[in-house]
């Protein structure tokens, strides 16, 4: 998660980093040819709050991140905050659990004939995400997720405080047109440095 916020690094590109490749010394993250989407080696700097994330962390030689797929933890994870959050809603609203086993059922169905229109399965093991589907229904804010949507906000973040948007794209791996196009969003000059000063406390 800290990698893709403070150094934009795509999700299957941090699942390819080695430790080796987070060059403490250098204060650099190097993704190699062979690791990066653009298949050209890129350099993104090590920064202050990034490194304090990593310190703790830090090996000698392994995989960076032990996950198979990132974006499948990153669902998991999104599932976990709406259950909370449905959870949270029915308490403060004393809503029964009978009520919410029919929104579930309601869901199942709503999920069930979507995927027999699209000719989906559910792989084995595999939970549909009721929590988030119950959210319209029974009048909660489902929590939703972008993909590699901290590497999309360190861009943004990254092109406010550098001023220098061919700079970012060299960090990112990105053409210029494609920062001028999605990630010139306005900043401001106290939210770049509070995103930049997020770190471990103590």
């Amino acid at each position: 998660m800290t990698i893709g916020a403070f150094a934009g690094i795509r999700h299957a590109e941090i699942q390819r980093l080695d430790w080796r490749d987070i060059q403490f010394d250098a204060g650099i993250v190097e993704i190699r040819a062979a690791k990066a989407k653009t298949a050209s080696r890129r350099t993104v700097p090590l920064l202050d709050n990034l490194r304090a994330w990593l310190e703790p962390q830090r090996q000698a030689e392994g995989l960076v991140c032990v996950y198979r797929n990132v974006a499948n933890e990153i669902d998991d994870l999104v599932q976990k905050v709406n259950e909370a959050r449905r959870q949270a809603w029915a308490t403060a609203n004393n809503v029964t659990e009978e009520a919410m086993n029919e929104a579930d059922t309601r869901a199942r169905k709503v999920l069930a004939d979507l995927r027999k229109k699209n000719k989906q399965r559910l792989k084995c093991g595999e939970r549909p995400p009721l929590a988030a589907e119950t959210a319209a229904d029974e009048g909660w804010t489902a929590f939703g997720w972008k993909h590699n949507a901290l590497r999309h906000s360190f861009i943004s973040y990254r092109v406010a405080e550098t001023q220098d948007v061919a700079k970012v794209s060299l960090e990112a791996g990105n053409l210029p047109q494609m920062i001028f196009k999605h990630y010139r969003e306005l900043v401001r000059p106290a939210e770049v440095k509070a995103w930049f000063a997020l770190a471990p406390k103590g």
